[in-house]
C-alpha cells in the first residue's frame, strides 16, 4: 500500500502528516489536507516541494528536516581540518541545484578560491573530474546525484588518489569508501529532531516558521 492508499482510507482529519524520504514527501504534499512535516530529504528538493504547493495555490503548513548540512558548517568544518588549502574543486551537473555563486563568495570570504567545473550531457565523468583535480587542493562534495551518486563513488575516490587531492564527502558512505572526512547527520538525530519537532507542534499547533538544519557528526 503507498502513501495515497493509506492516507485515502483512514478516516478522520488528522493534525499532522510525517512525511519521510522524498517518495512520501511527494505522495503528503499533494494528498495531505493537513500540515506536512518532511523528514530525510535534502533542501533543494524540499524548495521545489514548497514552490509547487505554492504554484498550486496550497496554503497548507509545511516544514521540513533537511538531510543536508549548511554549507557553512561544512566550510567551517573544512577550513579547520585542512587550514592550508586554498583551491578548492567542485564538479557538479547541468540540473544541480547548487548555488555556485553564493558557494564562491562563501569561499571567498573564507580567504579560498572555487574551482569549478559542469558535467555536461554528453560529458564523460573522468575527463571532467580530472580537470578539476588538476588544479584543485581539495574535491568538496556536494548534493548531486548525477556526480556523486553510489555508482560513482568508486570512481571519484580512485581519481583522487591518483591526483593526490583529499576529498570532503557528501555521506557516510564516501568516508567509508575512502574520503578524508564527511560532516552528516545520523539516522538517530534526525529521528530526534523529528520528535523534537512533533512535540512543539503537538505544543503550539504551529510546524516551524523555516525548515531545519539537522544536527551532525563528522568523520
Amino acid at each position: 500500500m503507498d502513501v495515497a492508499e493509506s492516507m485515502a482510507m483512514e478516516g478522520g482529519q488528522r493534525d499532522l502528516v510525517i512525511a519521510v524520504g522524498m517518495k512520501a514527501a511527494v505522495m503528503a504534499t499533494a494528498h495531505a489536507g493537513t500540515p506536512v512535516l518532511v523528514a530525510m530529504i535534502p533542501e533543494g528538493n524540499y524548495r521545489e516541494l514548497a514552490e509547487q504547493r505554492t504554484s498550486t495555490g496550497g496554503k497548507r503548513m509545511l516544514s521540513a528536516i533537511y538531510l543536508d548540512q549548511p554549507l557553512g558548517r561544512r566550510l567551517d568544518f573544512m577550513r579547520a581540518i585542512l587550514p592550508g588549502k586554498r583551491r578548492i574543486g567542485l564538479l557538479y551537473s547541468q540540473g544541480a541545484d547548487i548555488d555556485i555563486d553564493g558557494l564562491r563568495k562563501e569561499l571567498a570570504s573564507r580567504g579560498v578560491t572555487l574551482v569549478d567545473r559542469q558535467l555536461g550531457m554528453s560529458d564523460r565523468l573522468l575527463p571532467v573530474l580530472e580537470a578539476v583535480l588538476a588544479d584543485s587542493d581539495v574535491l568538496f562534495g556536494m548534493p548531486d546525484r548525477v556526480i556523486y551518486g553510489g555508482s560513482n563513488i568508486r570512481n571519484i575516490m580512485l581519481a583522487s588518489y591518483r591526483y593526490n587531492v583529499p576529498m570532503i564527502g557528501i555521506s557516510k558512505a564516501y568516508v567509508s569508501a575512502g574520503a578524508l572526512c564527511a560532516v552528516f547527520s545520523t539516522p538517530e538525530q534526525l529521528a530526534a529532531q523529528t520528535g523534537d519537532a512533533v512535540v512543539a507542534f503537538a505544543q503550539g499547533r504551529q510546524l516551524a516558521s523555516r525548515s531545519i538544519q539537522s544536527n551532525f557528526r563528522s568523520n
